[in-house]
């Protein structure tokens, strides 16, 4: 250094250092070509928590029954009903919450619905008429359906798009962990504290899992970019997916518009963005009804069935049979 010359503030040194032209950033084109992050496995492990208390919630039902029954005199034909409220709630839920979703961010919707699947699940402890019990199943039902859906959309939105069905597979895992769970739950809880206390610990695990997630879970980027969110917040989530981003507050991201897909059905090319655009919500959510309504009947009229079909098991089985037909039909939309 010359002599005489005055040092620079290590603060306006840094600030020298760091600071570059503002750029237009593609946020689809920055994320396609990275590695997971540790951020990425905690966003990854929260989402399978949310999909594990789902599994358990909507399976409960299926190993209460026979407690349910005998304590509040249900009927079979009533006791299909409660399995049928929660699998119709489920649907519409899907529907209903992922618009949500789309309007006020991925992350408060998701707490949301994992609070109050939680809550709902709680409560239906305290049910001792059938009227409630219906109503009950149906909104757990309706938090359960938006909280599968919106877990999976927020992690597609922060991987490359080569490891999105990987992501997801494990994910779902979750729900099928938290499923076989509800057995040795039921039996460990049930015959000392009622079928009162399984619902009471199912519930306290999901609210416990909301809380989790309000602290650690984020928004998505993709999200807050389409929204035109202030850049800082979009930073800041940025820079916890990878603190080495080379991002700054000024800079402006964007979101590629990709080209639409043209499928192809027995040799002729269509389009679906005119006519399976607008059914898609729908087609998914009966698609996904069909791993949820089946394991919800199955396990209740395995107990002394006869190789024939009783009545019991074709009232339990119409919401599984209901939206298998309904997701095949519609998936020629």
């Amino acid at each position: 250094m010359p002599t005489g010359a005055r040092a620079a503030p290590r603060g306006e040194e840094t600030k020298q250092i760091m600071t570059r032209p503002a750029r237009t950033i593609d946020l689809a084109t920055m994320l396609e070509g990275r590695k997971l992050t540790p951020f990425n496995y905690l966003l990854i492990c929260l989402s399978w928590l949310v999909t594990m208390f789902d599994g358990l919630d909507m399976m409960l039902v299926s190993f209460t029954a026979p407690y349910m029954q005998d304590e509040l005199h249900l009927t079979d034909v009533q006791l299909s009903g409660a399995f049928s409220a929660g699998t119709a709630g489920m649907i519409i839920g899907g529907l209903i919450f992922t618009y949500v979703g789309d309007r006020i961010g991925r992350r408060p919707t998701i707490i949301m619905c994992t609070l109050a699947f939680g809550v709902f699940t709680f409560l239906t402890g305290f049910a001792t008429i059938y009227p409630a019990l219906l109503a009950l199943r149906f909104l757990d039902g309706l938090a359960i359906g938006g909280a599968l859906p919106l877990a999976w959309a927020l992690n597609v939105e922060f991987i490359p798009s080569k490891l999105r069905a990987t992501v997801v597979a494990f994910i779902m895992m979750g729900f099928s962990i938290g499923s076989s769970l509800a057995a040795p739950l039921t039996n460990s809880i049930a015959p000392i504290h009622g079928w009162e206390g399984v619902y009471f610990a199912g519930g306290i695990g999901s609210v416990a899992c909301a809380i989790l997630i309000a602290i650690f879970l984020p928004e998505s980027p993709r999200f807050l970019i389409s929204k035109g969110k202030s850049p800082a917040r979009i930073l800041a989530t940025l820079k916890r997916l990878d603190g080495d981003l080379d991002v700054q507050p000024d800079d402006h991201f964007i979101l590629a518009v990709s080209r639409s897909r043209t499928c192809s059905r027995a040799g002729s090319g269509y389009s679906r963005r005119s006519s399976g655009s607008a059914i898609l919500p729908v087609r998914s959510a009966f698609s996904s009804s069909r791993p949820l309504a089946r394991p919800s009947w199955s396990a209740w009229t395995s107990r002394g069935r006869s190789p024939r079909m009783s009545p019991r098991s074709a009232a339990c089985s119409a919401p599984y049979r209901v939206s298998s037909s309904c997701a095949f039909r519609l998936d020629w939309v």
